[in-house]
């Protein structure tokens, strides 16, 4: 794209029209407008300035208040005219007699014609996106305002991904991991997902040594026992308590009393299971009917759909025959206005008989014409007017037999209308009775459902009552056996025996400490498995990490090296190794090895990686250069270029450059 001419009004405080044969150099002081003309035409297409940032185009008197005016920048290409417009909207509110202001509007044109926003973006865009513009037209914004990883994104697309060969080429290791089709997209998002991996098993096994050094704290002091030793001295103990105590009676209190327990379940049991049995008989009708009026509801629901849909297609059946009326009616006026018209047309026709004043004189002369001329101009004339009387007659008899047809029509929809009507009229009534019709059933439902609860209320205080009073009489039963139980067992005791069940309990505490060491051993192995297995993985996850950290260096010394050949000036370093030894993906831009320049080389770099841009996109939007007097080194490019050079003049002075 050639710019060749650049109108702007208003623009940042400035208005100008400068005509652009090949290149410009706008010189002068600060603040007279250089700039300004190098934001104007990024504003223009992408209403953004010069650094793509988006701030009002509007100028600001001494106290730093924006004017009131309109914003206008034209640019004049070889490929057409783009316009934008930034306009204040000013009303009247109603009942006032000053205008408020409204906001503002961006207008916009093409070659002259005003057109949507869209249109205007389409237009643009068939020319470049917005950041193929800023990258190919401002040399410091790719190096300086871009953001590193989408510097990078750019990079690799220039490029696209290398061969796997090239990269096994260099590290053979990489053959584990490439795989045919995929693109550096899956292998970043590889290595991300393994170092998660790899963060999480290392978590997990930083835990495990804990976990194990707290199960062998809960172990018990069991040496010298075991559970055959346990379990033979505590029957030698029981058997002495058996043996030394007539304990026939106290026997027979404890079966009388185990005897009274189950007695007691299978009776509570057996009564639960009557009274669901009898709740379930009482209430049986009324749910039957329940459901019943369930079924019953449903069809009447059904029904009330059905009627509903056969009246919506009625209502849709009259609303396109009410269309259709309308339509004809509009026909029918516009045949019954050209009837008329016809009609009146008829009217006027001058008599085809004779010649009017004017037809018997001669157009050249104004004498009267010979007879022969005038009789043969009188037949011509009627003949004219007679025909065009004749084809008048046949156009108003065709209109009156299409009126007739549509009156037809009309007479006919009329009819299907108040048919329909009729139906519509028919189908109300009918939804009504099935609408009330679904309220009887619900409330009779609400009602039969009310009585079953009531009903189920009182069945259950009743049932309820009955279990208590049973439970009752077995509780009592169960105290009297309890009690007769422990006094029995209180008489048959004595210091000896005590003891030796106290020692009974002791070794059945060892024999539960030694069954919980079993468990807290089983435990233990179970964690140094997982242990085992998780150092395992954590290993197989670092050769993972590794390789595609590998394969992420590779591959960024493969593109360093093809797109170091594609610029001249500029080099890219595209990761990093930090100290822990991991790559850090970066992207940074070097001249002579540094990425620290001066504004000068940042120009001279950027218009280095502005034209590899250029040419791989296949654009040519002119290059936009704000401050040429910090460039020591000779500007080489084949496009068009706007460019400002700072000077002591304090007007601004525009001059063709080669």
């Amino acid at each position: 794209m050639k710019i060749t001419r650049l109108d702007y009004k208003n623009f940042k405080g400035q208005s100008n029209s400068i005509e652009i044969n090949r290149s410009i150099l706008l010189s002068g002081a600060n603040g007279v407008g250089k700039t300004t003309a190098i934001d104007a035409p990024c504003w223009c297409l992408f209403g953004k300035f010069s650094d793509r940032t988006e701030s009002s185009p509007k100028p600001r008197d001494s106290d730093n208040k924006v004017v009131t005016c309109d914003v206008m920048v034209e640019l004049h290409t070889d490929v057409g005219r783009f316009k934008r417009v930034y306009s204040e909207i000013w009303k009247t509110p109603r009942g006032k007699i000053n205008q408020v202001f409204g906001g503002h509007e961006t207008k916009y044109y093409l070659d002259g014609v005003k057109v949507l926003a869209r249109e205007f973006e389409a237009a643009v865009a068939e020319l470049f996106t917005e950041d193929q513009f800023y990258i190919a037209a401002v040399p410091t914004y790719f190096g300086t305002q871009l953001h590193w990883k989408l510097r990078r994104q750019f990079l690799s697309e220039m490029i696209g991904d290398p061969d796997h060969r090239q990269l096994i080429a260099r590290e053979p290791d990489l053959e584990e991991i490439l795989i045919e089709g995929k693109n550096s997209l899956y292998y970043e998002t590889m290595l991300k997902s393994k170092k998660t991996d790899l963060k999480q098993v290392n978590q997990d096994r930083q835990s495990l040594p804990d976990r194990i050094d707290e199960l062998f704290n809960f172990k018990k002091d069991t040496q010298g026992y075991s559970l055959e030793s346990l379990a033979a001295e505590i029957k030698d103990k029981q058997d002495i308590l058996e043996n030394g105590v007539d304990d026939r009676a106290l026997m027979s209190a404890r079966e009388a009393y185990q005897e009274l327990r189950r007695q007691s379940a299978e009776s509570h049991n057996q009564l639960l299971s009557e009274q669901l049995q009898h709740c379930n008989t009482k209430l049986d009708k009324v749910n039957k009917r329940i459901t019943e009026l369930h079924d019953e509801r449903r069809g009447k629901i059904n029904l009330l759909n059905q009627l509903r849909d056969d009246l919506r297609k009625n209502n849709f059946n009259v609303n396109s025959l009410n269309d259709s009326t309308t339509k004809k009616l509009l026909e029918k006026k516009q045949l019954q206005d050209t009837k008329n018209a016809y009609e009146i047309d008829l009217e006027k026709l001058p008599d085809s008989n004779g010649l009017e004043d004017e037809e018997m004189l001669c157009s050249l002369c104004g004498q009267i014409l010979p007879q022969e001329i005038l009789k043969k101009n009188a037949e011509k004339r009627e003949k004219y007017y007679e025909a065009k009387a004749n084809n008048l007659r046949e156009l108003i008899a065709n209109s009156e037999e299409k009126l007739k047809g549509i009156n037809s029509e009309l007479n006919s929809d009329k009819k299907m209308i108040e048919t329909l009507q009729k139906n519509n009229n028919k189908l109300q009534k009918e939804i009504e009775v099935a609408t009330h019709n679904i309220i009887d059933c619900e409330e009779t439902i609400e009602a039969s459902e009310k009585e079953v609860d009531n009903a189920r209320a009182l069945l259950d205080k009743k049932h309820k009552q009955e279990r208590e009073e049973n439970k009752a009489s077995y509780d009592k039963l169960l105290q009297e056996a309890y009690d007769k139980m422990i006094a029995l067992q209180e008489s048959s005791l004595n210091p000896e025996e005590t003891k030796i069940k106290e020692e009974i309990n002791r070794l059945e505490q060892i024999r539960s400490n030694i069954l919980n060491n079993k468990e807290i051993e089983e435990r233990i192995k179970d964690l140094e498995i997982k242990n085992k297995a998780l150092s395992a993985k954590a290993e197989e996850l670092l050769r993972e990490v590794y390789l595609y950290e590998l394969r992420l260096k590779t591959w960024a010394l493969v593109i360093e090296s093809q797109l170091n050949e594609k610029f001249k000036m500029a080099k890219f370093k595209l990761f990093d190794i930090q100290v822990n030894g991991e790559v850090k993906e970066v992207c940074e831009v070097l001249f002579n090895g540094k990425t620290t320049m001066s504004q000068g080389e940042e120009i001279y770099v950027g218009i280095d990686v502005s034209e590899a841009f250029s040419k791989h996109w296949g654009i040519d939007p002119p290059i936009l250069i704000d401050g040429v007097q910090n460039i020591t080194f000779k500007l080489e490019f084949n496009r068009q270029s706007i460019q400002t050079k700072t000077t002591e003049d304090h007007d601004l002075s525009i001059k063709e450059i080669a």
